[in-house]
């Protein structure tokens, strides 16, 4: 949209478009992954492939057509990213069922990202007449998300700090063990 305003003259209407679309067809994959790397044990790879299947073929269509093309196809890019997000909605609700760490945070962030994606998917086809809010339900997830690794880096790095005093601890009575049964060894001898 800046360049479009400080190049009005030049055609940048076919980038503008492609950068759109393809965002749209590429963020469906990135977001069926984030949330299977999140919860693996709840996720579905059939649906997974189905769908970053889909974000590839759409991406294609992007590359290679122009946009008075996959325009035409808006209703699939809608559906592609509604899809992964339901899905994704619906992996983190068993995470939070099966009581995960961290899922309840990642729900709720779930939740404010669908409710302003179908706000926009409506106020685009003139269902309803609010605004558009998608980027202020992507901040929020994105807040979510952030919080979420940011928890379970502290935990992997409590984890490591912890196992590392262990370990130190161990070889020590580990050590002390070698040299009592060494001890024993040389008064047998």
């Amino acid at each position: 949209h800046i360049l479009l305003r400080l190049f009005p003259q030049t055609n940048l209407f076919q980038i503008n478009w492609t950068l759109a679309y393809i965002s749209v067809a590429i963020g469906a994959p990135f977001i069926v992954l984030f949330i299977h790397a999140l919860f693996p044990k709840e996720s579905n790879p059939l649906i997974e492939k189905i769908i970053c299947g889909a974000g590839l073929l759409l991406s294609l269509l992007v590359m290679f057509t122009k946009a008075a093309i996959f325009s035409n196809f808006l209703v699939i890019f809608q559906i592609l990213p509604a899809a992964a997000i339901i899905w994704g909605f619906w992996v983190t609700f068993l995470a939070v069922k099966n009581k995960r760490p961290e899922s309840k945070p990642v729900f709720i962030g779930q939740m404010f990202f669908l409710i302003t994606l179908a706000n926009d998917i409506l106020f685009t086809n003139q269902i309803i007449h609010t605004a558009y809010l998608f980027s202020f339900g992507l901040v929020l997830f994105i807040f979510f998300q952030a919080a979420v690794i940011s928890l379970r880096f502290s935990r992997y790095f409590q984890t490591a700090e912890h196992l590392t005093h262990n370990l130190k601890q161990e070889v020590e009575e580990q050590t002390v063990e070698l040299r009592q049964s060494n001890q024993r060894l040389q008064d047998e001898i």
